[in-house]
């Protein structure tokens, strides 16, 4: 079997694990949040359009019920890392990406049996899609430890994957567009995904790769060579954290990062699934295509996110996300009166924050408390992040029952709730702060006396 690298670097063996890491989460962890393709594929499809009026094309009802499938998977996806980060602590990265990649195959099973029989399990299909998906990118993450100097970077990369999965979806509607059939391109794609798991049940290690910080340099004294516990927001951020028991980093005020994740995903997952609602029917099938490209090149902005992470630190990255974030929800608020084009500026927006909020959370887990309880750790995070973002649905059926579908009363309230939170990355930073005086306060964080 594969053995962790100890004390690698950027090997052929390193880079083949980051190559294959990437392909994996980048063909299946995010695929559902390429929603506005599938969107309108399953409106093509006519599906649930017998909750309309007779003669109706599309109504609120569909709508809704077409909806609520973004919103269950979302909530699954977010929800699942908790207990895939359990198993990956207990299991490890092998055995979690293996069943993972199953138990989302299953799910890519039933989504198609769907099409095929006209059966209404397209809830079920999805959302176990949403469920296994994260499995397979946490079981990777740990590949970020083999290259030490850049981990925060390597990190980036593939949490970056989770958004470039999205394309998956717009080949779908590729294939769908050209002629054939849902069920045939799902089966296709049930093909292709055991050829790319099966190689991981050789490469990846039974227990995760370790974190390498340190190096003796020719006169004898450590240097700290993971760039991102060393950037000048992140000095103060050292392996304090990473022996602590499990409850005593619960306890630690850096948890409260959590909140800020959390309102920052509930902006983006209500963006990501209304966008094409926002957009005026003449236009909306075009544009809808141009989020959708746009939202899967967001990889390209990782070398921005990377640099943030590695050489400002923590609190810039979050810092810029945040004003991203905001400057989307004006763009947005305009869909009323601003030409179309506009809002193409929010695409590439909304886009870098999607990949900068995820690969922060990532690379800040990993820094703070290393990764003892790496799975559990991002696993509650996550699902906390998840029970936030079900709001998303409410806050939808009150601007279509409510505010005759103005879009714009949505986005002001997603988008206000990301102006408070901007306390957390500034608490953070007497943390992150390299100055002595602070070097007392990080005993708050658990460390014994």
């Amino acid at each position: 079997m594969y053995q962790p690298l100890s004390g690698a670097r950027t090997t052929r063996a390193g880079i083949t694990a980051l190559a294959l890491g990437m392909f994996q989460i980048a063909c299946t962890s995010g695929v559902i949040f390429g929603w506005p393709a599938m969107y309108l594929i399953m409106r093509d499809e006519h599906i649930y359009q017998d909750a309309c009026e007779q003669g109706e094309e599309t109504c609120e009802a569909q709508l809704l019920r077409l909806n609520l499938i973004y919103t269950v998977a979302s909530f699954a996806n977010n929800a699942s890392t908790v207990v895939t980060g359990f198993f990956f602590d207990r299991f490890g990265p092998r055995l979690t990406n293996l069943l993972s990649s199953l138990l989302y195959t299953i799910g890519v099973g039933v989504f198609m049996l769907s099409f095929y029989f006209r059966v209404d399990m397209f809830i079920i299909g999805y959302g176990i899609m949403g469920f296994a998906g994260p499995g397979v990118q946490v079981s990777v993450l740990h590949v970020g430890n083999l290259f030490p100097s850049f981990q925060a970077s390597a990190i980036a990369l593939l949490s970056g994957m989770f958004s470039v999965s999205s394309i998956v979806c717009r080949i779908f509607q590729y294939a769908y567009s050209s002629g054939v059939s849902m069920s045939t391109v799902l089966l296709v794609y049930i093909f292709l995904l055991v050829l790319i798991f099966l190689p991981g049940i050789w490469l990846w290690p039974d227990t995760p790769y370790e974190q390498h910080q340190q190096q003796q340099d020719p006169n004898g004294s450590m240097q700290d060579i993971n760039s991102a516990a060393s950037a000048p927001g992140n000095r103060d951020v050292d392996s304090k954290l990473h022996s602590l028991p499990f409850r005593q980093q619960l306890n630690s005020l850096l948890w409260a990062n959590i909140v800020w994740l959390a309102i920052n995903n509930l902006f983006i997952l209500f963006y990501a699934g209304n966008v094409m609602s926002m957009l005026p029917e003449s236009v909306s099938d075009t544009y809808t295509s141009v989020f959708n490209w746009v939202w899967c090149l967001g990889f390209l902005t990782m070398p921005v996110i990377g640099y943030l992470m590695d050489r400002r630190g923590m609190v810039p990255a979050m810092l810029v996300t945040m004003g991203a974030q905001v400057a989307v929800g004006i763009i947005a608020c305009l869909y009323y009166v601003a030409p179309p084009g506009v809002q193409i500026s929010a695409f590439v927006l909304s886009s870098f924050s999607n990949m900068s909020i995820w690969s922060i959370e990532f690379s800040y887990v990993a820094l703070v408390f290393g990764f003892s309880n790496f799975g559990k750790i991002l696993g509650l995070s996550s699902f906390i992040a998840a029970v936030v973002g079900l709001l998303q649905f409410p806050i939808l059926y009150l601007v279509l029952h409510h505010f005759n579908s103005n879009y714009a009363y949505g986005m002001v309230a997603v988008t206000a709730l990301i102006i408070p939170s901007i306390i957390f990355p500034i608490k953070h930073r007497q943390y992150f702060a390299y100055t002595p005086s602070r070097k007392q306060g990080f005993k708050k964080l658990g460390e014994e006396e």
